[in-house]
């Protein structure tokens, strides 16, 4: 996700990143971070920004480590 694409929804809809960061109960700057690539957001903040903007912002999430087994000795 480029923060071109999260400013011109929010510039079309005549928000700031504070008011939608407000809005998903997050921190701005956090959200600042998230549209820059500088974060990945969690699942379910993706799962709400998708919901937010009606599906035309979509992130993907962090994805889970996977956990390592154990070899057989």
């Amino acid at each position: 996700m480029e923060i071109l694409n999260i400013k011109a929804y929010l510039a079309n809809k005549g928000m700031t990143f504070k008011e939608f960061a407000t809005a998903l109960d997050v921190d701005d700057k956090y959200m600042s971070s998230i549209a820059s690539g500088a974060r990945i957001p969690s699942r379910r903040l993706a799962r709400d920004i998708e919901i937010a903007t009606e599906g035309v912002i979509k992130l993907k999430p962090r994805q889970r480590k996977a956990k390592k087994k154990a070899e057989p000795q």
